[in-house]
């Protein structure tokens, strides 16, 4: 009896592995899917154009419009979403050209992978790169390394929220940045070793530097370059 019992158990992880790997061997086409639920909302194994519920893909070969829920892939392409994003890699490109964007094409919720690349997310990023190219922004970047970077037309974009890791890079932060190194930004507060900013309310560190003058420098040595001589580099404290 109890060696039927194995037998029947190990029949049916044979089945649910063998039905797995065959819905994620049809998703491995672009924009193919297997919904358990409806067309639009369920859960999905693939990569649905338009879907609420959960999704699970091994990678998105093509972007999806919009999608709702929670999203499991190794690499994952969505234009737009609210919810959940697991990824190895997650790319959400919101820009609709080069000079425009939609009020409509932001992501809301959470992202956690190795390297997450958005163009507006309002939430929260986790992962070892954590990168930004949009308009704006609303959030938190938690990395190794954070990078908010001019959108794809050179206009200057801003994140307002929160960078911590250990390089934080970007050209308008509106809000907190902690690291060992925050470098090419425009901040409202830097704490680190190293802060080089354009612009910058407070910053403390062991050498601060900042190209135009606003703000408090707190730190071993203050570089301020706008300041006349000799009041460009000071010890302790420059504004």
């Amino acid at each position: 009896m109890f060696m039927v019992r194995n037998t029947h158990t190990f029949n049916f992880v044979k089945f649910v592995i063998c039905f797995v790997f065959l819905l994620f061997s049809l998703a491995s086409f672009a924009q193919k899917y297997v919904s358990i639920g409806g067309d639009k909302g369920g859960i999905a194994f693939g990569n649905p154009e338009i879907y609420n519920g959960i999704r699970f893909n091994f990678i998105d070969k093509e972007q999806a419009e919009h999608q709702n829920g929670l999203i499991i892939t190794v690499k994952s392409q969505i234009r737009t979403y609210n919810g959940l994003n697991f990824s190895l890699m997650s790319r959400n490109e919101s820009i609709s050209n080069l000079y425009q964007i939609e009020k409509k094409d932001y992501s809301n919720g959470i992202r956690a992978g190795l390297v997450n690349i958005n163009g507006v997310l309002n939430g929260l990023q986790v992962g070892f790169y954590n990168t930004g190219i949009s308009f704006k922004g609303n959030g938190v970047m938690l990395g190794i390394m954070n990078n908010h970077v001019q959108n794809r037309c050179l206009c200057y974009s801003t994140l307002n929220g929160f960078q911590a890791g250990i390089i934080n890079t970007g050209y308008g932060i509106k809000g907190l940045r902690i690291g060992l190194l925050n470098i090419q930004g425009s901040t409202s507060f830097s704490l680190g070793i190293l802060n080089i900013d354009n612009k910058a309310g407070l910053q403390i560190g062991i050498f601060n530097y900042v190209r135009y003058d606003k703000g408090i420098q707190l730190g071993l040595l203050n570089y301020r370059k706008e300041n006349k001589k000799p009041f460009k580099l000071l010890p302790l404290v420059n504004f």
